[in-house]
């Protein structure tokens, strides 16, 4: 009599059966008081270089929402629009301009509550953050009985945790990007002869965390996104954004000890697997299908793949 097959599970099997305190805790859990001022509170997005912070209603148990680096690229380019500034505080101020309604002002809750808190129990399955992070949402909170937050699990966090256990998912991770027909097409791009504070207006407008810069023959050089807009936030320089965008992110990016591969792209017959393992070794977001000659045809996000994956039965 043969032996049983033993059975492999589903992605969505292994994360209903895991649970969030399979995710390491930090060593630190940033977080925001309303009584701080945008300047201070974004000072502190960019002093501990990370991308969003929840924020605590002062005085309170409760949380109004999440404030994220890229709430800040309106401010700075609008302010940059106007007149240069030379720090934080004076892009912040210029910023808070653009804001016509009085009835509260532009605090720190009220760009908060444009990226709701919906946070998850300490106890809760990863399924059910996985659910919240396909839906867009970037990184959930996990809370204590107190209503503590005590981990934010990011969509990167996530896909370290199926990368390690890829081993029992080898028929769900096998298939190949294009017969999934995920991510999104054709791929919004730039020139790399285009400014930096166009390329960021471009983010602006279109509500997008990232956009690929292409040479003038439409071949894939790199991407550009709110993390790069954060390192020039150490040392801002009007200037620079009037560069190219190329000229702009070589000069930034050369500061970075800890800097990812310049451009992440995969061929067009690549798996699921290829793809996975690529995003999370360079934690980025997103990652680009080119075609023979190097020219994105497809943009392919974490959010995209996690609705993928939570498909699988």
């Amino acid at each position: 009599m043969a032996a049983p097959v033993p059975h492999v599970p589903s992605i969505r099997e292994l994360l209903a059966s895991a649970k969030v305190s399979d995710i390491p805790l930090p060593g630190k859990v940033v977080v925001l008081s309303s009584s701080q001022t945008p300047a201070e509170a974004f000072a502190v997005l960019v002093t501990e270089r990370i991308l969003s912070a929840p924020v605590r209603v002062a005085g309170s148990r409760e949380y109004c929402g999440i404030l994220d680096v890229r709430d800040l690229i309106s401010f700075v380019v609008f302010g940059e629009t106007e007149v240069a500034h030379t720090n934080l505080i004076e892009i912040v101020g210029a910023g808070e301009k653009m804001y016509k309604e009085a009835i509260e002002g532009v605090t720190v809750s009220y760009m908060a509550r444009r990226n709701p808190f919906h946070p998850v129990k300490e106890d809760a399955s990863l399924l059910a953050v996985a659910e919240k992070l396909a839906k867009g949402t970037h990184r959930v909170p996990v809370v204590n009985a107190e209503g503590d937050v005590i981990n934010i699990i990011s969509q990167s966090s996530l896909v370290k945790f199926l990368i390690k256990n890829q081993s029992k998912l080898a028929v769900d991770l096998s298939r190949k990007i294009a017969e999934l027909n995920i991510g999104t097409t054709p791929v919004m791009s730039i020139s790399s002869t285009c400014s930096a504070l166009d390329a960021f207006k471009i983010l602006d407008r279109t509500r997008r965390s990232g956009i690929a810069v292409t040479d003038p023959s439409g071949r894939l050089l790199t991407s550009t996104s709110g993390q790069d807009l954060k390192l020039w936030l150490k040392n801002p320089n009007s200037g620079l954004l009037k560069d190219s965008i190329l000229h702009f992110l070589q000069k930034i990016r050369a500061t970075e000890i800890d800097i990812t591969a310049p451009v992440l792209s995969i061929a067009q017959g690549s798996t699921l697997q290829l793809a996975l393992n690529k995003l999370a070794a360079t934690r980025s977001h997103r990652i680009f299908v080119v075609d023979k000659e190097g020219r994105p045809v497809r943009c392919v996000s974490l959010t995209d793949i996690l609705r993928q994956v939570l498909k699988s039965q």
